[in-house]
């Protein structure tokens, strides 16, 4: 068998191998708490076997094997024809659970149930819970009961929706339990029903298995379409989490969703004060169609941030007030859908280092002649210039500031005839910059040749 044509490399086309796998493992956008993942694919469907997604380890079963639909990655079923994928006696859970799942309804069932998945059905009537469509709405059953609170009041229709719902037990932990459970519904991010009463929880169900789609053979209760992602959590997603997950996969359905982060916003350059500090957006997905920028700033790596008034460019430069603290810098991308904000790393910034070389020196100068030597450290503070280790008359303490354009004069007037150290020492008053000391330079003071 020829593995590559002539002149191509065979580590081009094992990075094009590599890509392709990587393609169809795409990771869960969230996998805090999974423990049920179905991602759909040809590398996860063999036969009538679901194999485990995302670091899980429950296998489904499915009907037929025909239920999968390749290229297109999702699983048909057929709603009276008792298709379903069955995970037996896995999620007998007592505490908070979460269930989100991509479907396409083929036929809304307007005057009975879609189910989508449940751990209520064995054959006998349960009281765990079961989930779908109810005369076109969303509805969840929990604690033997269908609760209105617990269905929306919109009718859906056909296409791909990303459905979830959340179950936060009581206090106690136990359905029905002290105080109030929570049940909450949603639709692509957004939520649509919710129930806050003490019979809003889920009791422990370890008759009934769980099954995506409906065990029974009865018309106009089980599905009537696709599957494609599904998820089961033993914890409560919260709001922010679904709708992370709704932006992440939505153009995988060719549904239209606010800007979703892959890469977070980051900055680079020399971390000290009037170094400019050049931004990245980060990488996006969603196609964004502008963004904003600010900067925020904290005494503390992780203490409070605040904004930094009139920091809302891509870049920024830091001032004195910048020195010894933390910077992050703060994106929103925008779209048609809405706008998301992400934030950077933060990042230390240190004083800035003056510049302390000394200006105006010659080489060689006569004796008792005014040489004027300057320096610019650019921040506010105090030079004193020495000569061969001894401070230099009328050069003691010379002020820096705004006023001389924060550089200092000089006018050196030596009396000693041979090679002279001359260096300036600067003391900085402005928290943006760092103290120190310029080199040494040499001058040679010769004798003079001509009388005054």
């Amino acid at each position: 068998m020829r593995l590559r044509a002539k002149g191509v490399p065979l580590v081009g086309i094992l990075m094009v191998l590599q890509l392709s796998i990587t393609s169809v493992f795409a990771a869960a956008p969230i996998t805090n708490g999974l423990l049920v993942s179905l991602d759909v694919n040809a590398s996860t469907i063999s036969g009538t076997t679901a194999s485990a997604s995302d670091g899980t380890t429950a296998t489904g079963t499915l009907q037929a094997s025909g239920m999968y639909v390749s290229p297109n990655n999702f699983i048909t079923f057929g709603d009276s024809t008792n298709q379903y994928i069955d995970y037996g006696d896995i999620g007998s859970t007592a505490g908070d659970i979460s269930l989100e799942m991509w479907v396409n309804i083929s036929t809304m069932h307007t005057s009975n149930w879609n189910i989508l998945a449940s751990k209520w059905f064995n054959g006998t009537f349960g009281s765990d819970w079961h989930f779908g469509y109810y005369q076109s709405k969303l509805r969840l059953c929990y604690n033997g009961a269908c609760p209105a609170a617990g269905m929306e009041t919109t009718n859906r229709g056909t296409g791909w929706n990303h459905v979830a719902f959340t179950i936060r037990q009581p206090a106690s932990g136990t359905c029905p339990g002290t105080g109030n459970g929570t049940v909450t519904l949603y639709v692509n991010g957004v939520q649509v029903a919710q129930d806050v009463s003490t019979g809003a929880c889920h009791p422990t169900s370890s008759n009934h298995l769980f099954v995506i789609g409906d065990k029974r053979a009865a018309a106009n209760l089980g599905i009537d379409g696709k599957v494609s992602k599904f998820r089961f959590y033993t914890r409560a997603l919260t709001s922010a989490e679904l709708a992370t997950i709704f932006r992440a996969e939505a153009s995988t359905f060719s549904l239209s969703a606010a800007p979703y982060n892959t890469a977070l916003p980051s900055f680079t350059g020399i971390g000290k004060v009037a170094n400019v500090q050049s931004g990245s957006v980060g990488t996006w997905s969603n196609t964004p169609t502008s963004y904003t920028y600010k900067w925020f700033r904290s005494s503390t790596e992780n203490g409070s941030y605040t904004f930094i008034t009139g920091a809302t460019a891509l870049n920024y430069t830091p001032v004195s007030a910048d020195a010894s603290k933390y910077l992050k810098l703060e994106v929103t991308a925008i779209n048609s859908s809405g706008s998301i904000v992400e934030t950077s790393t933060a990042r230390s910034i240190s004083e800035a280092t003056p510049a302390l070389a000394i200006s105006g020196a010659p080489t060689t100068a006569p004796t008792k002649t005014v040489i004027n030597l300057s320096i610019a450290p650019g921040y506010a503070g105090r030079v004193t210039f020495f000569e061969s280790g001894k401070r230099i008359p009328r050069c003691i303490n010379l002020a820096s500031n705004s006023g001389n354009s924060y550089s200092v004069t000089c006018p050196w007037q030596s009396g000693n005839i041979g090679t002279r150290d001359v260096k300036a020492v600067f003391t900085s008053s402005d928290s943006g910059a760092s103290s120190g000391s310029s080199p040494v330079t040499k001058i040679f003071i010769s004798k003079r040749t001509t009388r005054r």
